[in-house]
């Protein structure tokens, strides 16, 4: 995972001289941005404003990916009704205001019975030679508890009623993981600041920063057994609902493979590049130490308290 990190920073370290001089927000400017945003929202509405920059192919490709995420198999046929009733809202909302024209928003009778996606291209178009940004496209989506939600391209959506049931497509489909997710991206900008801060002379933080991913692996498994013997802890009471055990187990899975986060690292050296120089000294003087211990003095609030409020320890 640090290589990883680290090519990313090498690639991309030349621009950093010349990153944040500029300050009007260009097509190259706008895509810095929008090309960590996990959310594919924003990169749909970049196609539409710059369909000429050189990132229309990158850009194309990420949408496209998005659309290979494993969905969901509708399994309780007589709720079709009110999923169709939740799709239209959502498919008429999915297009700018400029753009909505053009498009039949019109859900065919029971499609989700038979497909979990749906693609709408403009009026009189074609799905073949319709760009990718300009097919609004609605996804049927499970969550662990069976239940279902219908989004659009993956970026906002609605929830169905409990008594809609799905099941994922696949059925060895791991959900991902929001508090794991919050971990690791925490996890790779701390490495790609302290590559960068030893290229400047500074000491290597990387055991201290191996820490913090122990510190939340440990905080978290404390957390979750506190639930499960009904403890409570300093991040809230015990659970009220089986779920949120759920959460805390699948998060030491995925926090178990220790999975990268480029896009976190990318992120964060842009982020870099955007810095003052006495800004950076600061930062690998003595900031990038502080941060490390402000993000695992974070968890402190995972663990199981003592009749007190306080820490009670593992």
């Amino acid at each position: 995972m640090r290589i990883r990190c680290l090519i990313v920073l090498l690639v991309l370290f030349p621009s950093l001289a010349v990153a944040g001089q500029s300050s009007h927000w260009n097509a190259e400017s706008r895509w810095k941005f929008v090309s960590t945003q996990s959310d594919p929202g924003p990169i749909q509405a970049y196609l539409f404003e710059y369909p000429e920059s050189p990132h229309v192919a990158e850009a194309r490709a990420r949408l496209q990916a998005r659309n290979h995420t494993p969905l969901a198999r509708f399994t309780t046929p007589a709720w079709s009704t009110v999923l169709q009733q939740r799709a239209q809202p959502i498919l008429a909302s999915a297009r700018r205001q400029d753009q909505r024209a053009l498009y039949d928003l019109v859900v065919p009778t029971d499609h989700f019975l038979t497909s979990s996606t749906l693609v709408v291209v403009p009026r009189g178009g074609n799905v073949n030679d319709t760009p990718i940004e300009k097919q609004p496209i609605l996804n049927l989506v499970a969550n662990r508890r069976g239940g279902c939600s219908i989004m659009e391209r993956w970026s906002g959506g609605s929830g169905l009623p409990d008594e809609c049931q799905c099941q994922p497509i696949d059925p060895a489909f791991r959900f991902p993981s929001g508090l794991a997710e919050a971990v690791l991206g925490k996890y790779a900008k701390l490495q790609a600041v302290n590559t960068f801060c030893m290229a400047r002379g500074a000491d290597d933080l990387m055991p201290a920063i191996d820490g913090y991913h122990a510190s939340a692996v440990d905080a978290y498994r404390l957390h979750a057994n506190a639930l499960r013997d009904g403890r409570p802890t300093g991040h809230r009471q015990p659970a009220r609902e089986p779920t949120d055990l759920a959460d805390f187990d699948e998060a030491l899975l995925v926090l178990a493979h220790k999975a990268t986060r480029p896009e976190a690292c990318q992120q964060q050296v842009w982020t870099l590049g955007d810095m003052r120089p006495e800004q950076l000294d600061g930062l690998c003087r003595g900031r990038l130490k502080g941060r490390i211990d402000s993000d695992i003095s974070e968890l402190r609030q995972y663990l199981p308290v003592d009749p007190d409020g306080e820490p009670a320890g593992g």
